[in-house]
């Protein structure tokens, strides 16, 4: 009888050994996936260096929710005057006081970009679906997404996500999608003047 237990009680740890073998193990994660990481992202995360950062404030905007504030930035290592990036931080911060702000580094690379998509979603209405209700979204690498759409009256309204994890909304009248423009337009002429 014992030595029937001892059998009974040895046969699950030679099944787990068998199929255990037989199973291919997960390897361990030797690398962090860097494609999603923005440009900012990449360069402050340089280590045995000094960065510097300098910043012009390019405009706000407020809107139901918050205030949208808009920085030319460029940062550079001390160590290697050819290392360096710009673009534009935006910030937005909720009208609700205990609330955090939200911001993301627009790449100047994609500054172009962003004003086409601007021009195509203000132009955008009706006529683009035969369905009731629709959505033009313009997205960005590090999370500035700026949304047009109807409501059940038919208006256009915008609403501008600024972030990726814990990202804060503000909604505003389609016009203010216009001022965007005008501040983005600016923050490139400013950006393109630094050497």
């Amino acid at each position: 009888m014992k030595k029937q237990l001892l059998t009974l009680a040895f046969l699950p740890v030679l099944f787990a050994g068998i199929y255990g073998q037989a199973k291919p193990q997960p390897k361990p994660e030797t690398q962090k996936d860097d494609t999603n990481q923005s440009e900012l992202e990449t360069f402050q995360g340089r280590s045995g260096s000094v960065i510097i950062k300098s910043y012009n404030n390019s405009g706000s905007i407020t809107m139901r929710g918050g205030v949208l504030d808009f920085s030319v930035t460029e940062l550079k290592d001390a160590s290697a005057a050819s290392l360096k990036i710009k673009g534009v931080l935006i910030e937005l911060t909720p009208n609700d006081k205990y609330a955090s702000s939200s911001r993301i580094f627009l790449e100047y690379k994609e500054i172009d970009g962003l004003l086409k998509g601007i021009e195509y979603i203000k132009k955008v209405d009706k006529t683009i679906t035969v369905l009731e209700n629709f959505e033009a979204t313009y997205k960005t690498k590090d999370g500035l997404g700026l949304t047009v759409f109807n409501d059940s009256g038919n208006t256009l309204s915008l609403s501008v996500r600024v972030g990726r994890i814990g990202a804060k909304t503000v909604f505003a009248e389609l016009v203010k999608l216009d001022e965007i423009y005008a501040i983005i337009q600016t923050a490139k002429t400013k950006l393109d003047e630094l050497k």
